[in-house]
């Protein structure tokens, strides 16, 4: 595919003029999906994660520092949002269906947790 079918597809070619400055394929798929190169998503500033048939989901999120996570819990089964490394950072306590708990991540680092009620409910915040 070139660069013009490239820029048609999405919507950036108009004629004969090409936007100025226009970026290769790889860049234009990277700028509009965010990957890294290695395929995550990009960070961003705030997340929702759900709580849902025994599973965090996303289970794994990128954010940027500063940013804001909220969890909601949508499992008619109590569950908690409970640090393990390190441990100690937070802990919602117990939610119920339709609950919510937030945490902001002021310092960049892997952050993991788990529900402390059904330890095989994990999940993993990376700040960057």
């Amino acid at each position: 595919m070139t660069r013009r079918d490239l820029l048609k597809t999405f919507g950036l070619f108009s004629g004969s003029v090409l936007l100025s400055g226009a970026l290769s394929g790889c860049e234009l798929l990277q700028g509009l999906y965010g990957q890294d190169g290695n395929g995550n998503p990009p960070p961003i500033e705030t997340q929702t994660v759900e709580i849902i048939n025994f599973d965090f989901r996303p289970s794994l999120i990128r954010v940027k520092k500063g940013a804001k996570v909220m969890w909601v819990q949508k499992d008619s089964a109590p569950h908690t949002v409970t640090s393990t490394n390190p441990a100690g950072l937070f802990d919602s306590g117990t939610l119920s269906k339709n609950q919510q708990f937030s945490f902001t991540f002021s310092t960049p680092g892997t952050f993991e947790y788990q529900c402390a009620i059904h330890p095989s409910m994990r999940g993993k915040v990376i700040v960057e």
